[in-house]
């Protein structure tokens, strides 16, 4: 289980009290997964790359587990850099 999100994988950043909608972002630690993988083994998350025609298609991208992304709050499901 990841120690940040608690196994949430998420939570919420912005609430709307008319409609009870919310943003919510992905935690920074486990990518949204809940879980954080022990080891040495890469963790795949979903991502968008372009093919060879030009066109965007869906795709694994493979990180090591002891890296880390941080998310901006301000920005959310932006990764900084």
């Amino acid at each position: 289980m990841c120690p940040l999100c608690k196994g949430r994988g998420q939570w919420n950043t912005e609430i709307d009290l008319v409609s009870f909608r919310c943003k919510r972002t992905a935690c920074d630690r486990c990518h949204g997964a809940g879980w954080v993988e022990t080891g040495s083994d890469p963790v795949g998350l979903p991502d968008i790359e372009i093919s060879s025609e030009g066109y965007p298609r869906w795709t694994l991208r493979f990180e090591p587990a002891d890296e880390v992304t941080p998310i901006d709050p301000k920005k959310p499901g932006l990764s900084q850099t």
